[in-house]
């Protein structure tokens, strides 16, 4: 899409439609653990266990920033109602693959001990 920013400088972006669906889960850290013990099981354990799950395409993160205040584009703060550790994007294909994804997981349970219960506490989950 063409147009001109504010400063009457020519700019332009790509909308992009229909990328699928992303389920947006936020969590937090449980105690006792640290933040580093948490990614070690994360990425050791737990990324292996979602990935054997045909129906999700990728895991991208983003750690939430504890020192950096957010303003928007106008400068006004942000007053965050939520606060969490880190955002978690699960990428499928569709809603069918989402939910192909949850039977899936129905039908080949994860050990319990290799589950987040009593590691993520999970403050929403959105698709």
């Amino acid at each position: 899409v063409a147009g001109t920013d504010f400063r009457g400088t020519a700019s332009s972006y790509v909308r992009s439609q229909g990328e699928g669906v992303v389920g947006l889960l936020a969590y937090d850290v449980c105690e006792p653990l640290s933040e580093e013990e948490y990614d070690c099981w994360l990425f050791d354990v737990h990324y292996h266990d979602l990935m054997a799950n045909p129906h999700l395409d990728k895991i991208v993160l983003h750690t939430v920033s504890k020192d950096k205040v957010p303003s928007l584009s106008s400068g006004a703060k942000v007053e965050n109602k939520v606060d969490f550790f880190r955002l978690a994007e699960l990428h499928f294909r569709d809603y069918a693959a989402f939910d192909s994804y949850v039977n899936w997981f129905r039908a080949s349970v994860i050990p319990a001990d290799r589950t987040p219960a009593g590691k993520s506490a999970c403050k929403f989950y959105h698709l």
